[in-house]
């Protein structure tokens, strides 16, 4: 694999969209380095539209949507996508479902979470459940903690 800076100048000129994944690859162990920040900046401001792909909760989505230099970012594994608005002051949320079956949804989710609690009753939902509108995490332990 070659670098990017080795392309030659025009390689890229027709790009227009960036999708990335967001955990290890924009981040890494969690955090967003100031220099990739400031690539984000700079894909913008080149005219290219970045949208960070992700299976975070909706709730850590929205804060994404709102600071980073991003056009929008899908949450929750395709669930949603959010869009800072253009007016600066609210974030506007599209479901990939129609948007009168969301509520819907969140039920079967807790039947869904009910079940799978049932069967395994030592499953626990990921700490950031309650920042979720399309889905249903738990956690796991292959880090040898239980």
């Amino acid at each position: 694999m070659q670098t990017l800076s080795l392309a030659p100048p025009l390689q890229f000129s027709t790009v227009q969209f960036l999708l990335t994944d967001m955990d290890e690859t924009l981040t890494y162990k969690g955090r967003l380095a100031a220099a990739t920040y400031m690539a984000l900046e700079r894909l913008q401001a080149s005219g290219i539209r970045v949208v960070p792909v992700t299976a975070a909760p909706a709730g850590w989505c929205d804060q994404m949507a709102r600071m980073w230099p991003v056009d929008g970012v899908i949450a929750e594994n395709g669930g949603l996508f959010l869009r800072h608005e253009p007016n600066g002051h609210s974030v506007e949320q599209v479901y990939w479902h129609p948007p009168g079956s969301i509520a819907n949804i969140q039920k079967q989710l807790q039947v869904i979470a009910g079940v799978v609690e049932e069967a395994v009753p030592e499953a626990r939902q990921a700490d950031d459940q309650a920042l979720r509108l399309t889905s249903l995490a738990y956690k796991t332990y292959g880090d040898g903690r239980g």
